[in-house]
């Protein structure tokens, strides 16, 4: 790996940065020191070595050796290196001057964008690490960071005599977000030095809760820890709402062919598109930014199915799940399986035929198919005037969502040619819709994408 080193270290915790753990975590012990040993080792050589004695004992686990060369490599390059950072451990960060004329609103996003950058530079694993409650250095980095901040905002106040009490309508507009909070009532508060840590729970909670499952094969739990890994740097970046990924919608797809898992896509998404008005689209409405955030989430997930389960039989399924997608009008969900294809960097020559063969094809057609949106039903019993708007509206905002907003270059310059043709006969029963499917998943289904063994043995007998 080069000069890249460890941040890892093998000291407990000295102060609790999480809550007690739980009698499962506590008696799992012999899981914990495995766990501890893999992520300090940095040599995929090793790790292989390590790996393949571990499925060696447990008979759920499909022994490959592709696969634990793959799930080495990852898990060396999870231990060596960090994220890339938006700035330098010893740079000087200040407070902007005109702070006075700053709105509290924009000084809490200042301030909550520098708490994520300081965030940003804990490389995953010692996050892992910190779950575990053993320490690290770059856990221990984080906090001298948070509260070099802190103090910073503190000091700026008392050299301006600044008033408080925009400080703390910032907090009350940053109440959820436990790292940001804690640098700025400790910023405006009396007493000095702070009397408690950040809170990380937020941030390794989730990870713990991978390790408290006696039921999991050891060698599952660590392609779980990278899938996390994955969604935790596309989540890094959304400053104002980190949130983790549930993990059950793939146990649905897996029994599922291609075509039912497009229906049931195409429903939950049918069900979110009828919320839209165009009002939305005037104000920047909560259901807009929240149908930005799904599509960007399942984007993100399956990136990480792709890097995680690449040799397992799951990308064969992707490609199929989105030119089924993609068949049948529901570009939304569609682009958003393309680009998390794309953004892994694992594209198969199949998928990437058939985009290149339907981009031969006659573009008007095309345009003309695209804006057709079968998939998606419109009121009927409204003004013909009110119904021709919003059908627009919601046309335009489905083709900008899916073919553009966070798409790649690779992704926009083949969406057009991907749409279906007048030679091809739709699927009725997805253009009807199918209530059965969307109650399954309440209309709003879970970006959940973890596989168990069982799960993807089951692709592989199906020959997916």
């Amino acid at each position: 790996m080069g000069s890249s080193t460890s941040t890892l270290d093998n000291t407990v915790l000295d102060e609790c940065i999480l809550p007690p753990a739980d009698k499962t975590l506590q008696n799992s012990d012999e899981h914990i020191q495995t766990l501890l040993e893999i992520l300090l080792e940095g040599s995929p050589a090793t790790l292989y070595d390590i790996l393949k004695s571990l499925g060696a004992k447990d008979n759920n686990v499909d022994n490959n050796n592709e696969n634990y060369r793959h799930l080495a490599k990852a898990i060396a390059k999870m231990t060596t290196s960090n994220l890339a950072s938006s700035v330098i451990w010893d740079s000087e960060w200040m407070l902007p001057i005109s702070t006075d004329e700053m709105s509290a609103k924009n000084l809490a996003n200042t301030i909550v964008t520098e708490v994520f950058s300081a965030l940003h530079k804990v490389p995953f694993s010692a996050l892992a690490q910190a779950a575990c409650h053993f320490q690290s250095c770059a856990i221990t980095e984080l906090f001298v960071e948070l509260e070099a901040i802190c103090l910073k905002i503190r000091r700026h106040i008392g050299k301006t005599n600044e008033p408080k009490d925009k400080y703390g309508e910032a907090l009350q507009l940053i109440d959820d977000n436990p790292l940001a909070s804690w640098v700025i009532s400790w910023a405006v508060s009396k007493p000095w030095p702070p009397e408690n840590q950040p809170d990380l729970s937020f941030v390794l909670l989730p990870i713990q809760r991978l390790f408290t499952d006696s039921k999991l094969p050891l060698i599952e739990m660590l392609q779980r820890l990278l899938f996390l890994e994955v969604i935790y740097e596309e989540k890094i970046e959304s400053y104002e709402n980190f949130t983790w990924t549930n993990f059950d919608v793939l146990e649905r797809i897996i029994g599922q062919s291609p075509t039912e898992v497009a229906k049931m896509f195409t429903d939950a998404d049918d069900s979110h598109f009828r919320q839209l008005c165009p009002e939305d689209f005037k104000t920047s409405s909560p259901r807009l930014s929240e149908m930005s955030s799904r599509w960007s989430e399942l984007a993100g997930v399956v990136k990480a199915c792709c890097i995680v389960y690449g040799n397992s039989g799951i990308l064969d399924l992707l490609s199929r799940i989105s030119k089924c997608l993609i068949d049948h009008r529901n570009y939304y969900s569609a682009t958003a399986f393309l680009t998390g294809i794309q953004n892994a960097k694992c594209c198969p020559n199949s998928l990437l035929s058939s985009m290149r063969l339907n981009r031969s094809k006659n573009k008007e057609k095309t345009l003309s198919e695209l804006l057709k949106f079968k998939s998606y039903k419109w009121d009927q019993n409204v003004d013909v005037h009110e119904r021709c708007a919003n059908k627009l509206y919601h046309q335009l905002y489905a083709l900008a969502t899916s073919a553009f907003l966070g798409a790649k270059q690779c992704v926009q310059q083949y969406v057009i040619g991907c749409s279906p043709f007048a030679d091809k006969s739709p699927l009725p029963d997805i253009e009807k819709g199918s209530q059965g499917l969307a109650k399954s998943i309440d209309g709003n289904y879970d970006m959940d994408f973890f596989p168990r063994g069982r799960a993807l043995q089951a692709v592989k007998r199906n020959g997916i």
